[in-house]
């Protein structure tokens, strides 16, 4: 009897042995699980946060979708990519991310600050220095997002004292940022075009920090400047291979390896930019003369074609396609081209006496006015849209630039902007 007593009480003993045993392992895997999970998710952040201090904005965003399917919407993954596309000035998306964000309870404050560094580096109109200098020493973001929306500022505005302020307060903070105080010499180099002094500023700037993204672009255009333009190649090479898909750097680099005569790296680079289907900036142009230059005529005349389509006015256009057609025998449509070509030639001839004007007067709305009209629908998109900015910068309200940008973004496809500038319209009238 007493030994049946002994082994059942033994056997309780047992079990409660076995059952505490494996609750311990359970504890012990589940947090083994849970500090794995969270190894992971901060290696993810991590990796996150550094693509974007170095301005590897596509690679960041590529990273933070990957994350995303992990992990799921996480309000931080929301508001730094959103932060990637305030980097790229893509409002359209920036917006509705930050929402997202706020929505998910991420911190109101620094979504705010975000907002509001995205107002400032898109300013048509100035803000007194004040408000910009306490925007810069916030610390609801890095110091480095503070000053490049600052700079970008500034430099729309044309305000040499508030550039030169950002440098002034990079040497008194002493932030961690190393590379980023000769980065932004480098940028003061190539506004006064000091291209040699800029080109060793950016190497400065990436001995500092060889995967800073914006140093290798601000070296590609330094050295395309001083007509080093091997060196650009390779400068803008590296930044695409930091950043793949960045335009920045595929524009320079086609731009290089047109100048460096290395055509079918220059096609490379502008396919990848869809420039064969692109009607709204240079590079569709570029990569038909591109073409050309290569004797591949009828790429060149399939792109052409459907750029003149867009942009029926066109000097440069028109001129190539005479050109195209006078080689292929095709007089007709030669003559018609070689005539518009001539028409508007007088307007480029205007176009640059009005950029004289412009640079010596830096106020004067109707020039501005007229040359950003001009160039938009007879040389160039971008430049046409920056000179009408600098109108509207000087004059809010100026309606005409107001209409001109408010119909280019319709036809271009970009509804965030066209709606944008229709409420400005709005509110000016």
């Amino acid at each position: 009897m007493f030994s049946k007593i002994l082994t059942a009480l033994c056997s309780r003993k047992i079990l409660f042995w076995s059952l505490l045993t494996a609750v311990v392992i359970a504890i012990v895997v589940s947090a083994t699980i849970d500090n794995n999970r969270q190894q992971a998710w901060n290696s993810d952040l991590s990796k996150i946060v550094s693509l974007l201090d170095n301005r590897a904005d596509n690679s960041a965003i590529a990273a933070i979708e990957s994350a995303k399917f992990i992990w799921g919407e996480k309000p931080q993954l929301n508001f730094l990519q959103a932060r990637a596309y305030r980097h790229l000035d893509k409002q359209e998306d920036f917006y509705p991310l930050m929402e997202k964000a706020q929505a998910g309870g991420w911190n109101i404050k620094q979504i705010e600050h975000e907002k509001h560094l995205m107002e400032i580096q898109l300013s048509e109109s100035p803000m007194p220095k004040s408000v910009l200098d306490q925007v810069l020493l916030s610390d609801l973001a890095p110091f480095a997002e503070n000053a490049d929306a600052l700079f970008k500022a500034y430099s729309l505005q044309w305000n040499k004292d508030g550039i030169d302020g950002i440098v002034n307060n990079w040497t008194t903070s002493d932030p961690v940022d190393k590379h980023c105080l000769p980065y932004y010499r480098g940028l003061i180099g190539l506004v006064n075009a000091s291209g040699e002094e800029a080109v060793e500023f950016f190497n400065q700037s990436i001995s500092a920090n060889k995967d800073f993204v914006p140093a290798w672009l601000g070296r590609g255009e330094a050295n395309l400047l001083v007509r080093k333009n091997q060196e650009s190649v390779v400068s803008y090479a590296e930044a695409a291979r930091l950043d793949p898909g960045n335009r920045s750097a595929l524009t320079g680099l086609a731009y290089a390896c047109i100048a460096s005569i290395k055509l079918p790296e220059a096609e490379k680079a502008l396919l990848e930019l869809n420039a064969d289907k692109d009607t709204d900036t240079q590079l569709a142009k570029k990569l038909a003369r591109v073409y050309v230059e290569m004797e591949k005529e009828d790429k060149a005349l399939e792109i052409l074609k459907r750029y003149h389509e867009a942009w029926p006015l066109d000097i440069e256009v028109n001129a190539m396609l005479a050109s195209i057609y006078q080689l292929s025998g095709d007089d007709k449509q030669a003559d018609i081209h070689g005539a518009l070509a001539a028409k508007y030639q007088q307007k480029r001839d205007l176009i640059g006496g009005l950029f004289d004007d412009a640079m010596l007067d830096r106020n004067n709305v109707p020039v501005r006015l007229e040359l950003g009209s001009s160039l938009l629908d007879y040389v160039s998109r971008e430049d046409g849209v920056k000179f009408l900015k600098q109108a509207l910068f000087l004059d809010p309200n100026q309606l005409d630039a107001l209409n001109l940008l408010q119909q280019y973004y319709t036809k271009v496809g970009n509804k965030f902007e066209a709606k944008m500038y229709q409420v400005r319209i709005s509110a000016a009238k």
